[in-house]
């Protein structure tokens, strides 16, 4: 057996030698020099073969295992000690994400699905043993043969051995097996070891020049082992590895090196190495880098969005069904952050599916606009004195509702803000009361701070025993309630038709007269061609609004100046078709006493329109009323001596008044009424009438009553109204000497008002608060400030609001008098008339139009605000709007914060 010994230095030819071997019935040993560092055994146990395990003295976590067997030569193979082949095994053993805690141990269950050793020495009838001695000292050329094979071992990841220390030199093996030896046999074998080794050699030469390759001996194949770990792209160096590098393997293995999917394993397998690495976070932090950009793309394209919305919304436009078709057309027009988000220009086929376009997404932004806007208004009000408006109206869903303002000062001038709706299911006093009270608790406004409550004059709203003001001054005691001066204006007409009935004719007459032809298409066709003829710009006829005097002026002075046209396009009417209705209406346009009453109407509503205006004014100051309204009843009584001085002189058509042309327009219905007519038509009535006589009889009266109703009207309210007088510079006196007993009255009023406190007992409850300003500071300080405020008037030409501004930028007028600072600030937010809150309704209708009814009562409160504040959005406030929105819910796309 000697002489029989084979040095087998391939671990690739080791299956088919050792079959050989048994075929002949060798007894096979191996023996392993005790110098060496690392053997591998295998020995019989229990009568069957199993692997041994390969270990070192100096390194016990050096493990070199394969699948097949590997036998060592004469002088075995030394082991590398911190070569490549030990880091190359290193980073195949350490496979877990978090191998900075340990190196992974190898165990049995590694070994699953590989090829087993019994299978090698499973034989029938084994009756021979055959001896192989392996030399324990390999010559030089073995010794590099088998470096190669150690190379190949390190880098198989087929095997998975474990690694255990065994101090015995020599192991026997012995299956027994009845077989010839043959010594050419054994020669032929190591012919075809010696062929392998020489391919070994070659594939070493090029896992030397590229680390990441090796090759698997059970797949018979060459792998990447970073692809392998790492890899997200398959690669042929990945499942089923490269068999061949066929005619240019440096090509073959360069391309795979500078390959995308290999320069990212190896990135991976970079990070991986790093100290302290947390995959999970890594991965975290990759999409987050990953995602930065789309991110701050989605948060820039929501601004312009924003931008959109709150366009339409301030156009009155429908937002949600429209917003996406506006925002992609402003896309197109070269807005960068809306194409870069929407790709609108890229192919279809890349549109985003989330785009934040739908209708829900687009009421979430008009709601986010709506709660930023009023969040601003709380701001800018919370802890200042505010006067609340407030009126009732019905809306086109048929929804009673309460539409409530506030108006408070800001900088140095006053505002009016839009608060909400309150929806009324009940129009009582106590319901309404109860709803504002819980309203403003909700906004967490203070009831204390409310000084002046504007409603309309009807029963329901200004009742002093049991009506909201009254309740609402219970709940504040310092509030002053201040009834709408225009409402008090238009029910003047109201009470002036009771005694005159000539006005219920007038008012029948030309809302006949607008119905005719508002509704017939025809009719008006035929009014605008008369008018056409008589070289007239076409117009239309005017209704005439019970309570609305611009209306009535408007509508009486129509009909004067398209009297003759009128006639005609009637009389062409009747005679073609006949019409009994025609015919009554002009009958009424041809009734003397009809048509002098309107051009009566015409002089007086001229100067009562003015007043309107004035009333209807933003900015207007109530403190100057009283001036307006004085104004308003000297044009009036001018007019009735205009007319007296005329009738006396029998010169009223010279006199410059609508009323000079009555003798004209009476001549005219004369030649138009033939005689039997006449005769037959209103035969009660004096159709011989004359314009004097009208006038003295009617007209004259009907003015007289109109400036006592108007007085009236402006009269009644709380005394401390008419108290802040004392404050508006324009009242002062021209003459030094009557500065002393100026203002004295109101003076005295104003102290008693606010230097008290007040006690309000309503239904049994008491309300109690403390007095505003100490009466004597307030009285001194009034008192030495009307001399202040001659000498200014006598330097320049000052208004209230003048002096509301000079104590705003003056820190030495605000320390000598702080009362009358506090004075000014109230004299400011005196509310003359609720017009603000008609305007309010009117726009309310432009928003939920017959068409467009399905607003919620929350969507429709949000569209108004917005509209009515007219808000116009900057950076910051664009900031806001996008992180409002993206706190709503949890977004599908990600919106980087600020």
């Amino acid at each position: 057996m000697a002489d029989n010994k084979v040095i087998v230095n391939n671990t690739e030819r080791l299956k088919v030698f050792v079959e050989k071997f048994l075929e002949k019935g060798t007894k096979v040993e191996y023996h392993v020099s005790e110098e060496e560092h690392l053997f591998v055994v295998v020995c019989e146990v229990g009568g069957q073969s199993s692997l041994g395990k390969a270990v070192t003295k100096k390194k016990a976590k050096q493990v070199a295992a394969c699948k097949m067997l590997e036998i060592f030569g004469e002088r075995g193979i030394p082991v590398e000690e911190e070569t490549d082949c030990e880091r190359r095994y290193e980073s195949r053993v350490k496979m877990s994400h978090n191998s900075k805690y340990y190196n992974k141990r190898l165990n049995k269950k590694d070994a699953r699905g590989l090829t087993r050793i019994n299978d090698l020495w499973n034989l029938k009838n084994s009756t021979q043993q055959t001896e192989l001695l392996v030399e324990e000292s390999p010559s030089p050329v073995q010794q590099a043969d088998q470096s190669s094979v150690g190379n190949e071992l390190n880098n198989d990841h087929d095997v998975d051995p474990q690694p255990i220390q065994s101090p015995s030199k020599k192991i026997k093996i012995s299956p027994v097996v009845t077989v010839s030896t043959t010594v050419s046999l054994i020669e032929s074998e190591i012919e075809k070891i010696k062929t392998d080794t020489r391919k070994a050699g070659v594939r070493l030469k090029y896992e030397v020049v590229y680390p990441w390759l090796y090759f698997s001996a059970g797949r018979g194949g060459y792998f990447c082992k970073f692809c392998e770990l790492f890899g997200a792209t398959k690669t042929p160096f990945m499942e089923g590895g490269v068999k061949n590098f066929g005619t240019h393997p440096t090509r073959l293995l360069k391309g795979h090196e500078q390959s995308k999917g290999h320069k990212e394993t190896m990135d991976r397998y970079t990070m991986s190495r790093i100290k302290n690495t947390n995959v999970f976070k890594q991965v975290c932090e990759h999409a987050a880098a990953t995602n930065e950009d789309e991110r701050m793309t989605t948060r820039g394209a929501l601004k312009k969005i924003f931008e959109c919305v709150n366009f339409m919304l301030l156009q009155k436009w429908a937002v949600s069904a429209n917003a996406e078709k506006f925002v992609r057309f402003v896309s197109k027009l070269g807005v960068a952050e809306l194409q870069k988000y929407l790709h609108d220009d890229q192919d279809s086929t890349l549109k985003r599916e989330v785009t934040y376009l739908s209708p829900t997404s687009i009421t979430q932004m008009v709601m986010c606009i709506s709660d930023l806007v009023e969040r601003n208004i709380l701001s800018e009000m919370r802890g200042k004195p505010y006067a609340l408006l407030a009126d009732e109206s019905t809306d086109n869903a048929n929804r009673s509702q309460l539409s409530v303002m506030v108006k408070y000062a800001i900088g140095t001038g006053t505002v009016t803000r839009f608060l909400g709706f309150i929806h009324l299911s009940k129009g009582d006093a106590a319901h309404i009361s109860s709803s504002l009270e819980q309203f403003l608790m909700a906004k967490n406004l203070d009831l204390s701070l409310m000084r002046f409550l504007a409603l309309d004059g009807c029963n329901t709203m200004s009742g002093v025993n049991t009506g909201v003001q009254r309740r609402m001054r219970h709940l504040s005691p310092f509030t002053v309630f201040v009834s709408c001066r225009n409402h008090r204006l238009a029910l003047c007409l109201a009470h002036l038709i009771k005694r005159f009935t000539i006005l219920q004719d007038v008012d029948a007459t030309l809302l006949s007269l607008w119905k005719l032809f508002e509704f017939s298409p025809q009719k008006m066709a035929v009014f605008k061609h008369v008018q056409t003829v008589y070289g007239k710009t076409p117009l239309i006829i005017t209704r005439a609004a019970t309570t609305r005097w611009l209306s009535h002026l408007q509508a009486c002075s129509r009909f004067v100046n398209r009297y003759k046209c009128i006639l005609d396009t009637l009389d062409g009417i009747y005679e073609e078709k006949r019409d009994p209705e025609v015919m009554g209406i002009r009958g009424n346009t041809t009734n003397k006493m009809i048509v002098a009453t309107i051009l009566l109407l015409c002089d007086i509503l001229k100067p009562v329109n003015m007043l309107s205006l004035y009333l209807q004014e933003s900015n207007i100051r109530f403190t100057s009323l009283p001036n307006h309204v004085k104004l308003t009843t000297d044009l009036l009584h001018g007019l009735i001596e205009t007319y007296q001085e005329h009738i006396d002189s029998d010169t009223l058509n010279t006199t410059d008044t609508e009323f000079s042309k009555c003798q004209n327009i009476f001549d005219e219905i004369d030649d138009r009424t033939d005689l039997a007519r006449r005769l037959r038509v209103n035969q009660h009535v004096d159709q011989t009438a004359s314009p004097k006589s009208f006038l003295r009889e009617t007209g004259i009266p009907l003015i007289y009553d109109l400036i006592a109703e108007i007085e009236n009207a402006f009269s009644t309210g709380a005394p401390v109204l008419s108290h802040f007088r004392v404050l508006d510079p324009l009242n002062l006196p021209d003459l030094l000497h009557d500065l002393a007993e100026y203002g004295h009255a109101s003076i005295q009023g104003l102290v008693n008002f606010y230097g008290t406190a007040k006690t309000d007992i309503f239904q049994g409850h008491t309300m109690q608060e403390p007095a505003m300003l100490d009466q004597t500071q307030l009285e001194t300080e009034l008192k030495t400030f009307k001399v202040h405020l001659f000498m200014l008037m006598k330097n320049e030409k000052l208004k209230l609001q003048d002096i509301q501004h000079r104590f705003m930028t003056d820190q030495v007028l605000q320390q000598c008098f702080p009362s009358v600072k506090q004075l000014y600030e109230l004299a400011m937010l005196i509310p003359p008339s609720t017009a603000v809150v008609e305007r309010g309704f009117s726009l309310m209708n432009n928003i939920l139009t017959p068409k467009r009814n399905r607003l919620s009562q929350r969507q429709l409160e949000g569209v108004m605000r917005i509209c009515h504040t007219e808000v116009k959005l900057q950076s910051t406030d664009l900031e806001k709007l996008v992180d409002d929105f993206k706190g709503l819910k949890k977004r599908k796309r990600d919106i980087v914060d600020k």
